[in-house]
């Protein structure tokens, strides 16, 4: 497969000219075996679109089916990602159903070294049936001439929880996109998004949360720091469909600009055809507080070393979600690097 694919288009899109609506990419073959989703999969909506999803799972160097059986409990959470090489091309599907009452925690990773130069993609669909509780974790720390995209599609039954933490911390581009259904009634969801922006590098990130069930929560929240040139944009959307009565959304972001020539985009969306519904949005974007920095200062910290604590601040809780020690740690050493290099 190869020219161009459109990718993290916007539900109910706006004046083309603010660049948001959607992305264009290259897109190039991952060079695998590829793997066929099944159709109750394939269904699954994906917050990039299908035009992404066919080329992950088409070109896939790997895939993984994690069944967890009704009423089951895994205490231990799953782990999935390793260290590319330079030159390295990967693209994996991981296939999540949770059955009745049943409960597990995914955890999916990707760095490499600081120099190599590597291309990774995941597709990841969630399946939540009634009653069961899925947390899902992603975090890329990978070189900051590599790539990195993540699509994500997700359904909740009744009475589910679904949780997705993100974290992104390096890489040249990173593509993510979210779509979750909430169908069934009292299901809920949520996002926790947090990532760094530096030098030339672009996020362009889309979250869409259908709620169609009544008594429907949805929260999402990102964090993030922009420094250099870095280009970002974040899209949320909450839609509240017919026959979600009593359900309830909120999004919100936090922004913090370190650099004249960075550029931030954020987009809240709500589209509502239900009136007995509850949605909230909010975005706070600046730059650091000064009355904060003389604080930390006047506790002995230096300027550099207290900026560094209030960036940091704003990512770790979404960090300390991580299940892995030895994951989580790599991210806090990764992070520190990062702030310590600009």
């Amino acid at each position: 497969m190869a020219g161009q694919i459109s990718l993290n288009r916007m539900p109910a899109p706006t004046w083309n000219r603010l660049g948001v609506n959607g992305a264009l990419i290259d897109a190039k073959s991952f060079g695998g075996a590829g793997f066929a989703v099944p159709e109750e999969f394939r269904a699954v909506a994906t917050g990039m679109g299908r035009e992404a999803a066919e080329l992950i799972a088409g070109s896939c160097t790997e895939h993984r089916v994690i069944e967890v059986r009704d009423g089951e409990i895994l205490t231990e959470p799953v782990i999935a990602g390793r260290r590319l090489g330079d030159g390295e091309r990967e693209s994996s599907v991981t296939l999540i159903h949770a059955g009745k009452n049943s409960s597990v925690t995914v955890l999916e990773f990707c760095e490499s070294i600081e120099g190599h130069t590597a291309e990774r993609a995941d597709l990841t669909y969630v399946i939540a049936e009634e009653g069961a509780k899925v947390h899902v974790v992603q975090a890329e720390m990978l070189s900051e001439t590599s790539s990195y995209m993540s699509d994500t599609g997700i359904i909740a039954r009744e009475n589910a929880e679904v949780r997705l933490s993100q974290v992104y911390l390096g890489g040249r581009s990173v593509y993510s996109g979210c779509e979750t259904g909430l169908s069934g009634d009292r299901s809920v969801f949520r996002l926790d998004t947090a990532y760094l922006g530096e030098r030339d590098r672009v996020l362009d990130m889309n979250y869409v949360v259908r709620q169609k069930g009544r008594d429907t929560e949805s929260f999402l929240t990102a964090s993030g720091a922009l420094m250099g040139r870095s280009d970002k944009i974040y899209r949320g959307t909450l839609d509240f469909q017919k026959g979600a009565a009593g359900s309830k959304g909120r999004e919100e972001e936090n922004v913090l600009i370190l650099s004249d020539s960075a550029k931030n985009r954020s987009v809240p969306v709500i589209l509502c055809s239900e009136e007995d519904v509850d949605g909230q949005h909010a975005a706070t974007i600046g730059r650091i507080d000064q009355d904060r920095l003389f604080y930390l200062m006047s506790r002995a910290l230096s300027e550099e070393r207290a900026k560094k604590l209030i960036i940091s601040s704003g990512l770790m809780p979404v960090i300390k979600a991580i299940p892995d020690e030895g994951v989580r740690n790599a991210a806090v050493n990764y992070l520190e690097r990062r702030l310590s290099l600009d």
